[in-house]
C-alpha cells in the first residue's frame, strides 16, 4: 500500500511541462506551471496516467499490480508546491483499502524538465520520475 502510494505521490510531482530544467532559484509558482499537464509513469508495480490542473486539483488513472492482481486505479486529490516541495493530498479512491482517502505528502522537487519530472525519494522507493505522455 505504502509502495502504491509513493507511486502515486512520484507520478504527480514528474508533472511538470514545458521550457527548461527546474532549477532551485525557480518561484514555486514557476514550478506549479510547469507541472500542470499529464503525465505517465509505468514500473514493476504498474503503469497510471497523472493528469495535474491548475485549479490545484489532480486524477490519476492507470493499472497497479497488487498481490491479490491486477486493479484499474482511479485517485483524485489536491495538490501545490511550496518552498521547493511537491506536496499532495488524496481526496477519492476506488481502492480505499489500498491508497487510503485522507493522506497527505511532502517530496522534494529534484528537477523539472520538457520531458521528465523528478522527485527526490527515499533509496529503494518507487520509480522516482514521470514521464511527459
Amino acid at each position: 500500500m505504502f509502495r502504491l502510494l509513493m507511486f502515486s505521490l512520484a507520478l504527480l510531482l514528474c508533472l511538470a511541462s514545458v521550457g527548461q530544467a527546474a532549477n532551485l532559484d525557480q518561484t514555486d509558482e514557476e514550478l506549479a506551471a510547469r507541472i500542470v499537464g499529464e503525465w505517465f509513469a509505468q514500473d514493476k508495480n504498474g503503469s497510471t496516467t497523472y493528469t495535474f490542473n491548475a485549479d490545484g486539483t489532480w486524477t490519476e488513472t492507470g493499472v497497479y499490480y497488487f498481490k491479490e492482481g491486477s486493479r484499474d486505479v482511479t485517485v483524485r486529490g489536491r495538490w501545490y508546491v511550496h518552498n521547493g516541495f511537491f506536496y499532495h493530498s488524496i481526496v477519492d479512491s476506488n481502492v480505499p483499502g489500498k491508497i487510503k482517502t485522507g493522506r497527505f505528502e511532502k517530496i522534494r522537487i529534484k528537477r523539472v524538465t520538457d520531458d521528465e519530472f523528478y522527485l527526490k525519494l527515499k533509496p529503494g522507493k518507487h520509480h522516482p520520475h514521470l514521464n511527459l505522455k
